[in-house]
Formats: C-alpha cells, sequence, structure tokens
C-alpha cells in the first residue's frame, strides 16, 4: 500500500498531530508484534484463543441445539434470536480469534485485501452481537407490555426479519464509516494495518458500542419494572402464570406467545439469563472500546502499551464463551436439556433389553 492509493482522504494532507493519532488507531487494531520483546506474551495469546475457538463452537452449538431441540423454544422469537447469537458468537470465533491467532505466531502474509475483509469483520460481528442483544432485550419488553394489555400472535413470517435486521443493521452502519473515512498509510511488511479518521474511529465506538449501551440499560430497566408489576398483578389475581407457549401448532403458521413471571427465580422465563448476559456482554467489552473513543482525541498524548490492547481486546472477545454459559441457566433449555438426556438413556434401554430378548432366546 502506498500514498498514491488512498482511500476516504489523501495522506499527504494529513497533519502530523492526526497522523500520531491514526498511529495510535493502529496499535488498538492490531499492535505490532517488534513493540513487544517477550515473544511468550504472544505464545500465551494464541494458546487462549485456540482455547476460546474451541469452547466457543462447542458452547454455543449445544445452545443452538437445544434452542431447536423442542418445538416450543423452536418457535419463540426469543430463543430464535438466541440462536441468532449463538451463530454471531460462532462466526466471530472461526472467521476472525483463528486469524488473530495466526498473526500472533506469524507474520501477515494474507494480503491487504483479506486483511481489511478480517479488520471489518472483527469490528462488524461484535457489533452485530450487540444489535441482537438489543433486539433480545426490545422482545421482552414488548411481551411484558403485551401480556398487560392483550395477548397479541406472533407469526412464523417474522422469523426472517428477527434474523435478518441486526445484520443488516450492522452491515449498513459500520461499512459505510470503514470505507469514507478510512485512511490508507504505508504498512509495514507483514502487518496487517487499517487505520480510520479521528471521525471515524470517534464515529465507530459511539455507534457500535456507547449508544447501544444507553438502549440495553434503558430497556433492562423497563424490563426488571414492569415484571415486576406484572407478579404483583399475578399475585393479586391469584394465580403464577407458566413458561410455556400456548396453542402451538405443529407447523409454523401462526401462535400465541405467553409470557411468564411466577414466582420462583428459576423460571422468570428468559428475564435472569438476559440482564446476567446484558451486563457480562458490556461489561467485558467496556475497556476496549473506552480506549478507541480516547486515542483518537489525546493523539500525541497517549502512550499505548500494546499489552494492554491485547489484554482489553481478548477480554472483549471471550464474551463468545461466556454468554452461552448463560443460556444454558435458561429453564426452558435445561428442561430440553433434560429431555434429551432421558431421550438417550430411555433408548439406550430399550435397546440393552432387546438384546437382553435377543440373547435369552
Amino acid at each position: 500500500m502506498t500514498s498514491d492509493s488512498m482511500e476516504g482522504k489523501e495522506f499527504e494532507n494529513i497533519s502530523m498531530e492526526e497522523l500520531l493519532a491514526l498511529y495510535q488507531n493502529w496499535t488498538v487494531t492490531n499492535p505490532s508484534k517488534d513493540s513487544i520483546m517477550h515473544t511468550d506474551i504472544w505464545m500465551q495469546s494464541a494458546t487462549y484463543g485456540i482455547i476460546l475457538i474451541l469452547w466457543s463452537i462447542v458452547f454455543n452449538s449445544m445452545v443452538i441445539f437445544l434452542c431447536l431441540y423442542s418445538r416450543i423454544t423452536r418457535h419463540d422469537s426469543f430463543y430464535i434470536q438466541v440462536v441468532n447469537m449463538s451463530v454471531s458468537n460462532m462466526m466471530l470465533s472461526i472467521l476472525v480469534t483463528t486469524f488473530v491467532v495466526y498473526y500472533d505466531l506469524y507474520y501477515w502474509d494474507l494480503g491487504d485485501l483479506f486483511c481489511k475483509i478480517w479488520i471489518v469483520m472483527d469490528i462488524l460481528l461484535p457489533f452485530v452481537t450487540t444489535c441482537i442483544l438489543c433486539q433480545m432485550n426490545l422482545d421482552k419488553f414488548v411481551k411484558l407490555f403485551r401480556y398487560r394489555i392483550s395477548h397479541m400472535p406472533f407469526k412464523c413470517c417474522m422469523i426472517p426479519a428477527i434474523v435478518l435486521t441486526p445484520w443488516l443493521s450492522s452491515i449498513t452502519a459500520v461499512v459505510p464509516i470503514w470505507i469514507k473515512e478510512a485512511v490508507t498509510m504505508p504498512t509495514p511488511l507483514g502487518q496487517c494495518v487499517i487505520s480510520l479518521s479521528t471521525f471515524g474511529a470517534i464515529t465507530t465506538a459511539i455507534i457500535t458500542y456507547f449508544i447501544p449501551l444507553l438502549i440495553i440499560i434503558t430497556l433492562t430497566l423497563a424490563i426488571l419494572i414492569n415484571s415486576m408489576k406484572a407478579r404483583e398483578e399475578s399475585a393479586r389475581n391469584g394465580h403464577i402464570l407458566t413458561t410455556s407457549n400456548v396453542n402451538t401448532p405443529s407447523t409454523c403458521t401462526s401462535y400465541t406467545d405467553s409470557v411468564s413471571f411466577p414466582s420462583s427465580t428459576s423460571k422468570v422465563g428468559g428475564i435472569a439469563p438476559l440482564c446476567i448476559v446484558n451486563f457480562l456482554f458490556f461489561a467485558l467489552w467496556f475497556p476496549y472500546h473506552c480506549i478507541c473513543l480516547v486515542l483518537p482525541l489525546c493523539s500525541e498524548l497517549c502512550v499505548t502499551d500494546p499489552f494492554v490492547i491485547n489484554v482489553v481486546a481478548w477480554l472483549g472477545s471471550s464474551t463468545v464463551g461466556v454468554t452461552p454459559l448463560v443460556w444454558l441457566m435458561d429453564s426452558a433449555l435445561k428442561r430440553n436439556f433434560k429431555k434429551c438426556i432421558f431421550r438417550i438413556f430411555r433408548q439406550g434401554n430399550r435397546h440393552a433389553y432387546s438384546m437382553a430378548e435377543d440373547t435369552s432366546l
């Protein structure tokens, strides 16, 4: 890459202060190995990345299987979005973290085009998960509010919109910024570096993290307040709502989604796991996005330690392995797991009984 092939802004028109700020943005995207003397750090980073990839694939696959195992959860809008989030987590692990491990161990020799795609995917996929999480909170809030006024049917034709909306929204928000505000600079041999202008870096951090953070905080408070009100109304009426969806047909046409607010904490109907995921996801990504927001503003005054950047980046990436563990705490998924185990043992006992009959004959 040379200064003759600039994207979004000419290299010659950049001031020295902005050039230093852009260099700081480089280290956020992927710090140079030459800036760290101890190669053991990169080996440990790669080892953690490999463990995280395997962990994410196993447990996100388990969550997807359990969500699709039962007809009730398979046709529930909330668990459809849990599947969508698990798919996004697995894609982040396979398409992004895999090449982070490669870049930790070797110098980049996969070309400039794949470097751009990889870095954009590194920004895009976590934002897709963020949009899915916002949509899940909105879905839960609507169900709570809907319970207080009437029961409205959920139609199967809404599933494609539920699944595709976070992806299309993320692409629409992220890709134009990286096309218009990308600044191509001379890249050292063997490194993958793409930088944004100061405006692009700040805008990306605000759109992909801080605005969704405010939305999630607002929706979480609204969900908790409405769930407590619904629980009180249910107690006054002298009955306890159940977590099951009623009138679910065998074909995916339409059905009524009911919301649960029983007195038992273990049957909150996905509210408790959702609130935990909200907190963990944004807490783990908070240090990284704060650095991404502050670095473009302080230019040469900020000295970035590549080790710190590496740690906070892995801290945020750990959400792909943490969130599926929380979803497995959901009461409906635990019931599906017990049903699956029971069916396996029952089939095993039947097979053993038939073998014993054949032997006796």
